[in-house]
């Protein structure tokens, strides 16, 4: 740890200690420390019995005072770690500027793989093919309360600050009082919530990560990639990397969407959740078309930006505002297209983040045409492209969880109220699927009008109608319908028919293609699960009726999403034998898709 920041974080923490009331806690803290450290180790040393005789001699409120403290001492000293790993890093990033690259580093992954012969093409295929999903859930993997990563965040400004010799006299002591007045404020600020988080909590904790942390790092992300290129290839064939980056990270989350054992999560809840995050997409999109809107200023009275954009602005005229945007901004049509694009974010419910990339794309098309390619291809243009490409209007994709058991049941329940059969959860599976099949090749629907379902029936229909809507919206809102204890063909065409019947499958008739709006995702969890996911597999690529779904939903190029479970293989087989039957699971099915002919994503389900 840089001992700069240490002294600078030991001094608040000891003035934030006086002005709180909590001085002679600290002293007997930092004495019962030093207590212990004398013991160096040794289990029998005397320094244990003296350090328990000095606790046992303080009353409660004492206690929860050293408590307090230690709390807060360890919430500092983990981010001046932090901080001073950040520090190392930068350290270790300029002396390689000249020499090797950093070790781990992007920089060092693409010195290797110019040094094992892959040629900037070669690189750029390579990118196209990652696809890389972090998936955000409602675990408490984070028990920290937003107020103290925010205060912590808030430390971290001071204490970098103050490592700038370049500060005044003035500046640094208002500085140093302002990381006293942080760290007072996190002393008195309560470490455990009052109660337990809602669902809508949870909403609220993964859209401050989303729209903070995450939001601002993955243009970085990609910059460090272009970075790395130049470094690698030199500036001229860079340019074969860094053209036209993917997305090579695209955000989901289980948050509002994941019910499996979870009754709070209902479908007004995955309503609130989709809409909530629409919302807070937009509001971000708000500043960041506000952002470029400053920075693009260009003229048309002194560089040709091309009739693409003139057209585009007079196509959508109804979507420029009074307060003199046309009259003061007549000549500058990249600022009046995005005040188009920020009214269409605002009014217009019919925007998507197809459009929203288009209209960026088409930005850049004009900067090109005027000859302004280093505005085009760099900065905050290039970051926003980026951007839309991640986060949409949709920020993160929302994946729905439900049990395999509670699909078979509405499935049984829309069987019976079709005519179709009185008892499908008693047949075999033979039976199951050819009744599934059946259904799967018309487009008539089973429910009549005004039946009456069961209420676990109903909710779950209601979540595929409130699915439909969100797709119907932004496609990709919502992806993936994931079926957890996945042990049969029939649920996952089980789950197929349920689509059919909310409107988000429809099989081919004539010259009318099949059209299919959700990934169906099987979920294997238990060691036997696992052991018969490869045969499963088999099946359902070889099944006409999913294959007619699988080409829909991919689009014609098939791929297909298998979920593996680690929690529960773990609890069902112990760590070792349930490692064994990952590994092999994933190396057989892996090898069932590629006789297929079938892409195949793994979504790993072991949390970190």
């Amino acid at each position: 740890m840089h001992d700069h920041d240490r002294e600078a974080i030991e001094a608040a923490l000891r003035s934030a200690c006086e002005r709180c009331g909590l001085g002679g806690v600290l002293r007997a803290s930092e004495e019962i420390a030093a207590v212990c450290r004398s013991a160096n180790d040794a289990v029998d040393h005397p320094a244990w019995d003296e350090a328990a005789a000095r606790l046992s001699a303080m009353d409660l409120s004492d206690i929860a005072g050293l408590i307090r403290v230690g709390t807060a001492r360890f919430h500092l000293l983990n981010k001046a770690e932090q901080l001073n790993i950040i520090r190392v890093n930068r350290q270790r990033e300029r002396h390689s500027e000249h020499g090797p690259a950093r070790p781990e580093s992007i920089d060092e992954a693409m010195e290797r793989l110019r040094d094992a012969g892959f040629t900037p093409e070669r690189v750029a295929g390579l990118l196209e093919q990652l696809d890389i999903q972090p998936t955000l859930t409602a675990h408490p993997t984070e028990t920290r309360r937003r107020t103290v990563l925010e205060k912590q965040t808030d430390i971290a400004d001071c204490v970098v600050r103050l490592r700038d010799e370049d500060l005044t006299a003035r500046e640094r002591r208002e500085t140093r009082e302002r990381l006293d007045r942080v760290v007072s404020m996190l002393l008195v600020t309560d470490e455990v919530r009052a109660e337990r988080l809602g669902v809508p909590d949870e909403v609220g904790n993964g859209i401050y990560f989303l729209s903070t942390t995450i939001w601002e790092t993955v243009p970085r992300l990609m910059r460090d990639i272009v970075w790395a290129a130049r470094r690698a290839f030199g500036e001229e064939q860079a340019a074969i990397v860094a053209n036209d980056l993917p997305a090579l990270l695209r955000y989901r989350s289980w948050i509002g969407g994941d019910r499996d054992g979870n009754p709070n999560v209902t479908a007004v809840v995955t309503r609130e959740t989709l809409d909530r995050m629409g919302e807070a997409a937009r509001a971000l999109w708000d500043g960041e078309l506000g952002r470029l809107r400053h920075v693009l200023s260009a003229s048309s009275r002194r560089v040709d930006l091309g009739n693409e954009i003139d057209e585009a602005v007079e196509r959508d005229m109804v979507w420029i505002r009074a307060g003199g945007h046309l009259s003061q901004r007549r000549y500058e049509p990249l600022r009046l297209r995005l005040a188009q694009m920020r009214v269409r974010l605002r009014e217009d419910e019919t925007y998507s983040g197809s459009q929203l990339l288009a209209d960026l794309l088409m930005i850049r098309r004009s900067l090109h045409h005027a000859g302004l390619d280093h505005v085009a291809e760099h900065g905050l243009l290039c970051d926003a492209i980026v951007r839309a490409r991640v986060f949409g209007l949709h920020l993160a994709t929302l994946d729905i969880r439900q049990h395999s058991g509670i699909h078979n049941a509405a499935v049984a329940e829309l069987l019976a109220l079709g005519g179709v059969h009185e008892a499908f959860g008693s047949l075999d599976e033979d039976a199951r699927l050819s009744i599934l099949r059946q259904e799967l090749a018309t487009a008539r629907p089973l429910m009549p009008l005004g039946a009456e379902l069961s209420s676990q029936t109903s909710e779950l229909l209601a979540t595929m109608g409130v699915v439909r809507d969100a797709v119907r919206r932004e496609p990709d809102s919502v992806r993936a319908w994931i079926i957890s204890m996945t042990h049969h063909r029939s649920d996952m065409l089980g789950v197929l028919l349920l689509l059919k019947e909310a409107g988000m499958y429809r099989p081919g008739s004539g010259p009318r293609p099949a059209s299919s709006a959700l990934q169906v995702v099987p979920l294997f969890e238990t060691v036997d699960d696992l052991d018969r996911a490869p045969s499963l597999c088999d099946e359902l690529l070889s099944d006409p009726i999913y294959r007619v779904h699988l080409d829909a939903v991919s689009g014609g190029r098939p791929e297909q999403e298998i979920m593996l479970g680690y929690s529960d293989s773990n609890k069902d087989g112990g760590f070792l034998m349930a490692n064994v039957a990952l590994a092999r699971a994933q190396r057989l099915i892996a090898e069932v898709f590629e006789r297929h002919g079938v892409a195949l994503r793994y979504f790993h389900g072991r949390g970190g």
